[in-house]
């Protein structure tokens, strides 16, 4: 099943994402789950997008801005394709 095709939920979002700051080094938590895809190579940035969720979209935006570099900003979230 697809990311996006699951409604976008923030308070889940701040949930994985607290998770995974305990767990995971930074790198893990910036490959894993910033610039993860979903089976159809979509990242969290672009379901956001999709669902027209502007909390979640908002969420993920912060997060990136402050755990990415701007090369992976620009190259990984803002111009990444999906699969379809």
């Amino acid at each position: 099943m697809a990311l996006c095709s699951t409604a976008g939920n923030l308070d889940m979002l701040q949930k994985l994402w607290e998770c995974a700051n305990e767990n995971l080094k930074r790198e893990e938590v910036n490959n894993k789950f910033l610039l993860s895809t979903d089976n159809e190579g979509r990242t969290a940035w672009q379901c956001a997008a999709l669902q027209g969720n502007l909390d979640l979209l908002q969420n993920v935006w912060e997060l990136a801005n402050e755990n990415l570099t701007r090369e992976e900003v620009k190259n990984k979230l803002l111009f990444a394709t999906d699969n379809v």
